[in-house]
This record gives structure tokens, C-alpha cells and sequence, in this order.
């Protein structure tokens, strides 16, 4: 009944959002995927699952509502670089979703706070699963009770057809009517030929003297394994997610086709579930309490090791298919975002324990190093940071140096994405020595060009070519073509900002050239950037905003939120040279908004001192005035004092106007 309540009211368009309220083990989450499968080819755009871990257990907390909006995102634009602040993300979640036919399960709630910034846009359709009561505004809410009784015998025919009537009576009174309960009794009865109907009832009976009653059920199907199956399925309990059988190989060590075997036995049990839709596996949220009691602290160890050595080697694979570009780059971010969860768990596990056991520092070392480009992506400069002090701090314990100067480079680089460069000046210097130390031609070369597009944020534009040059030296030496291309591009970018367009637009074509000879659409888009810059020199303003509109679609399709800001932000110049103020304004006005969602100090002092420049021309003074106060600060935070004088000349006119 409640089935077809639920199908009808998404496609009359009536119901926005459906909630599924009820006791653990009552069905929800069966029933809701029941609706998301009937559902499909009304919502043809998506149907997308959000597990938000409202039950929390096993040290995992529930899903924020920013996590829950990045995982729905992701989905619609993988490379997509997230802002940090949930109100800036709510708006990219509106955008993702505003005008798409999709459906949206999120399940195992916690409370009408979790949810409510996660209603979507009309016409997508949104299922909520509870064990808690709350309302939402625009809520169709289902309260999921028991089965009645001849429901209840239904489901447990359905499994055990020969069942006699009144066994089947006693066992679905024992199991109070729950479905979860129901399908653990019938499946034990289906696989187990050896089970009398009435022996079971009994055994059941005697158990619920002693367990609560989802516990009791579970306990009996447990029973049945025999002591090797009862180690496999407890060790389940250490993924937080879902899982694919392959990360069960690597867990219990054996190979693919008798996992799947075992998988099997256990699904035949109703022990573990099977998402046909994503074709993974997953324990039900009580199940996997019941299974974590039981696992002992030598098998929680064995089995968090395990499964955090499984994902690191995941992420690095991931980054691996990422960094080869072109088409690879949408397969390594499917891959990374379908085990995020995964991901972290395993890294929050091996940093817990990295001063009393060497092989989870390994682990915490390489989750951060081995997979730079994603994280660069998925995770904000100051998570960053958190991981890579923890690596840097095992390196330094192993006496590993190649990995402290690794860590000692990507601190450097996060902290410039902070708009902190005097402090990632520190931590590139640390990598060059390093670097040098132990005779690493290309970790050197990465350190000084580091240390170039430091010099460059801080105004020393003659300095910052002599790194670039240097790099450049060594990235032809070991003939790496893609640090080659880095390196003119920067060198051309670089003439640039010193005003030398000859040298500028040689630097580049040649960058260009190298970056679509080899795949690199970062690259590509960094060079048709400095392109369109170096057009604006030149006065050829339209072919600059061409160049801007390639690179600003390239930063979107990589997700690459930096250059998307500079993108904007040199838009908003060219439409200011053309005389169009509020095309200008507007493409300032987003880059603003994308330099303080990514903490950029840099973007934010440059982008308002344009902001500032463009409206005084317009007219009064007091809408300049906020904008060249910001301007003048952020410069003078980060050391750029050429810049900040020009800030602080043009604050002291618009005060004195």
C-alpha cells in the first residue's frame, strides 16, 4: 500500500518530498529503493543515494549536510573544486539540480536539521528514510509500522513457500513483525534444510530472553555460519560504506571468485544487502553494530589495516588515471568519488595510530602523496594541510627524505592557495634543499618553479624568471615534457606582468603547443589564459575574451575553482576596457565571491582593486570605498607592497571626494 502511495504521489507531481519513518528494521530502506527502481524512467536525469549515517556507531559521525550536498554535486560535476562554507555550496547544490528530472534518496536521516538544506528544486522528486519523527515544510510523511500479520506471513512464504501456517504465525509474532527480522528467520529456514520451522521458533524464543529482538534474529542467522564465515562477515563491519567485492578480496585475502562465493552464502542469509542499481554491497546499519561487537581488537586491527591499505592504493590509482588527462580524467574522478567515504576512514585510521604502529604511518604518508591531484580537488587547503603535517611528521620520524620534501612541497602549495605565500616560501625552501640533497633533478625543478609562482604573487617579477629559468633548464635535461611546458608558460606569464609582449607571446605559444601535444588541459587552459592577458596588451580586446571564455570553460570542466577565479577576474578587465561596466561588475563580482570561498588573499586584493578602480570612474565614491579598503588590507597582509601603496593612493582620494 505504502508502495504504491509512494509512486503515485512522484508521479502526479504532488509529492516533492517523501519521508519513510520508522523503527530500525522495518523496511524503510527496502521500500525506498523499491520506489527509486519503479521510479527510473520518470526521473531519467538521476537517481542519486545519499547515505547519511544518521545511526552513528563505530566512531563514524553522521554525514554534514556540506558533505551530503559535495557527494550530489560530484555527480553532476565531477572535477568540480567545492567552497568550504555551507552557504556557498547550497548554491552550487541549487544550480546542479535546477531544472533536472532527478531523484534523490537520503537515507538513514538524523534529523529534520540534516536534511532540510538538501530539498532540491522542483522537478526533482526527494525520498527521506528516518528512524526519527520530524516534519518538513512541503513533507508527504509515511510512517513505517510493523507488517500486519498477513503480510507478515506473505514475506516469510515468499522465502520458505512450504511453511506451515501456524509455525509461520508463531515465528512472525517472535519477530514482531519486522521485516529485517522476518527476511534473517526465512532466510535461515530457505539455505538450511537440516532447520525444523518449529526448532528455529523455539531457538528464537530462548534467544529473545537474552537480546533485543533485531539482535536475537541476527544472533540465530549468525549461529549458522560456521566459525571461518563468522570471521569474514564480522570483518565487514570496518567498511563505513558501501563496498564492491573487490575490496572484499583484499579484506579477508582470498581470491575474487570465492569472495563472491562467500558474499553469496551471506546474501542468501539476508546477512548483507545488494544494490543492484550500483552494484555494491552494504551491511545494514544494525547488522553492522551487531557484527562490530563481536570482532575482537586483534581482528578490528587486522581489519582497519586492511581495508586502509585497500583505499590508499584506490586513491593513488584514482590520481594515477587522472594525471594521464583527456578521458582518463573523468574516469579517475568516478573512481575517487565512489570511495571517498572509504578514503578517509582508512586515512582517519592510519593517522589514529601512527605512533605505535609503522605500517599505518606508511599509510598515513602515502594517502596525501600518492594521490595529490584529487586531493587537491576534494579536499580544502586547511584539510590539506591537517594530512600533510601528519606525513611530514612520519617522514621525519622514518628519516625518509624524499617524502619530507614531497610534504614539504604540497604544504607549500596549499598554503598558497591560502594566499599565504611568505609562509609557502618556507616550505619550498625546505623541498629545494631536500631536493638537492638527495640529487632529485625533478623535485628540484618543482621546488624552484614553487618558488618562482611565490616570488610572482609577491610583486618580484625579475627574481621569479630566474627560477622558471632554472626550471626550465632541468625540465629539458630529463626531458620531462610537461614541467617544460609549466615552465614557459610561466616564464610567458610572467613578461607579462613586466609589460614584455614579444617575449610573452613566445613563452606561450611554445607552452601551448606542448600542452595539447601531450594532454594536459590544465596546462592548455593556463596558456590560452596568459593568451588572452597578453591580447589585452596588445589591444586586441575581443580576441582576449575569447581566450578567457576557453580557459574559463576549461577550469569548469577540470573543476579547477583557482583558475576559474582568474578567469573571471580577467573578464571582468577585458569587459571594463570595452566601456561594458556591468558585465565587468558582474564577472568581478563572481570572481570575489570564488576567492573568498577558496581563501585566496591574493584574488581578493587584486579583484577588489579593479572593482574599486572601475566603480570611482562610475561615479560615487562611497560604492568604490569598501572595495579599496579590502583591497589595501589583503595586499598589505601579504607582503605585496607595490600594490598595497596603489590601494591606499586611491583609498586616500576616495576619502578625500
Amino acid at each position: 500500500m505504502e508502495l504504491n502511495q509512494l509512486i503515485q504521489a512522484a508521479r502526479s507531481g504532488g509529492a516533492l518530498i517523501s519521508g519513510l519513518q520508522g523503527m530500525g528494521g522495518v523496511g524503510k530502506t527496502a521500500l525506498a529503493y523499491r520506489v527509486v527502481q519503479t521510479l527510473c524512467d520518470d526521473y531519467p536525469d538521476a537517481q542519486l543515494l545519499v547515505e547519511l549515517r544518521g545511526l552513528a556507531e563505530q566512531g563514524q559521525t553522521p554525514l554534514t549536510p556540506a558533505e551530503a550536498m559535495a557527494q550530489v554535486i560530484h555527480a553532476w560535476r565531477p572535477g568540480e573544486k567545492l567552497p568550504e562554507t555551507e552557504g556557498e555550496l547550497r548554491g552550487l547544490y541549487q544550480d546542479a539540480l535546477r531544472g533536472k528530472r532527478a531523484l534523490l534518496l537520503l537515507d538513514n536521516a538524523m534529523d529534520a536539521a540534516q536534511v532540510a538544506p538538501l530539498l532540491p528544486p522542483a522537478p526533482c522528486v526527494v525520498i527521506i528514510t528516518s528512524r526519527q519523527h520530524f516534519a518538513l515544510p512541503g513533507m508527504q510523511r509515511t510512517d513505517l509500522e510493523r507488517l500486519s500479520e498477513d503480510e507478515a506471513q506473505k514475506l516469510l512464504r515468499a522465502i520458505v513457500p512450504e511453511l506451515p501456517g501456524a509455525v509461520a504465525d508463531e515465528i512472525a509474532r517472535l519477530c514482531a513483525w519486522l521485516p529485517l527480522a522476518l527476511r534473517l528467520a526465512g532466510s535461515a529456514l530457505a539455505v538450511r534444510p537440516d532447520l525444523t520451522p518449529a526448532g528455529y521458533a523455539a531457538r528464537l524464543a530462548e534467544s529473545q530472553k537474552r537480546l533485543e529482538l533485531i539482535e536475537a534474529s541476527a544472533s540465530l542467522s549468525y549461529d549458522l555460519l560456521s566459525p571461518e564465515m563468522q570471521a569474514r562477515w564480522r570483518a565487514l563491519a570496518v567498511f563505513p560504506a558501501s563496498f564492491e567485492a573487490g575490496a572484499v578480496t583484499a579484506l579477508w585475502q582470498v581470491e575474487l571468485a570465492a569472495t563472491r562465493d562467500v558474499l553469496g552464502e551471506i546474501l542468501g542469509l539476508s546477512l548483507l544487502e545488494w544494490d543492484a542499481m550500483r552494484r555494491r554491497y552494504r551491511l545494514h546499519d544494525l547488522l553492522r553494530v551487531f557484527a562490530n561487537a563481536r570482532l575482537s581488537d586483534e581482528e578490528r586491527e587486522t581489519a582497519g589495516l586492511r581495508h586502509a591499505a585497500r583505499y590508499q592504493a584506490v586513491a593513488s590509482a584514482a590520481d594515477i588515471r587522472f594525471e594521464q588527462g583527456g578521458e582518463h580524467i573523468a574516469a579517475g574522478l568516478q573512481l575517487f568519488d565512489r570511495e571517498w567515504e572509504n578514503i578517509r576512514a582508512g586515512q582517519a585510521w592510519a593517522h589514529a595510530r601512527t605512533t605505535r604502529d609503522e605500517r599505518a604511518e606508511l599509510l598515513t604518508l602515502a594517502f596525501p602523496l600518492k594521490a595529490p591531484n584529487l586531493l587537491d580537488l576534494r579536499l580544502h587547503a586547511r584539510e590539506r594541510i591537517e594530512w600533510l603535517e601528519a606525513a611530514a611528521a612520519v617522514a621525519q620520524r622514518l628519516g625518509d627524505r624524499g617524502a619530507e620534501a614531497s610534504a614539504a612541497g604540497s604544504l607549500g602549495l596549499a598554503y598558497m592557495q591560502l594566499g599565504k605565500a611568505s609562509q609557502a616560501i618556507i616550505f619550498y625552501e625546505q623541498a629545494l634543499l631536500l631536493s638537492r640533497e638527495l640529487s632529485d633533478r625533478q623535485g628540484e625543478g618543482a621546488s624552484l618553479s614553487n618558488l618562482g609562482l611565490a616570488q610572482v604573487r609577491l610583486g618580484n617579477y625579475s627574481r621569479a624568471i630566474e627560477y622558471f629559468q632554472q626550471t626550465l633548464l632541468i625540465a629539458r635535461e630529463i626531458k620531462d615534457r610537461r614541467a617544460e611546458g609549466h615552465a614557459l608558460g610561466n616564464i610567458g606569464g610572467t613578461f607579462i606582468k613586466i609589460g614584455d609582449a614579444r617575449q610573452a607571446l613566445e613563452f606561450l605559444q611554445q607552452r601551448l603547443s606542448i600542452a595539447r601535444e601531450i594532454g594536459d588541459r590544465r596546462g592548455e587552459g593556463n596558456a590560452v589564459g596568459n593568451l588572452g592577458s597578453l591580447y589585452l596588451i596588445l589591444g586586441n580586446t575581443r580576441a582576449a575574451v575569447e581566450s578567457f571564455q576557453q580557459a574559463l570553460t576549461i577550469s569548469g570542466e577540470l573543476g579547477d575553482r583557482q583558475g576559474e577565479k582568474a578567469d573571471l577576474a580577467n573578464l571582468g578587465v577585458a569587459y571594463a576596457k570595452l566601456g561594458d561596466s556591468n558585465q565587468a561588475i558582474s564577472y568581478y563580482q563572481q570572481a570575489l565571491v570564488i576567492s573568498q570561498e577558496i581563501d585566496d588573499m591574493q584574488g581578493l586584493a587584486e579583484t577588489s582593486l579593479n572593482l574599486a578602480l572601475l566603480l570611482a570612474r562610475q561615479g560615487p565614491s562611497a560604492e568604490a570605498l569598501p572595495h579599496a579598503e579590502r583591497a589595501a588590507a589583503h595586499f598589505e597582509r601579504i607582503g605585496h607592497t607595490e600594490y598595497a601603496g596603489r590601494a591606499r593612493d586611491l583609498l586616500a582620494r576616495l576619502r578625500a571626494s
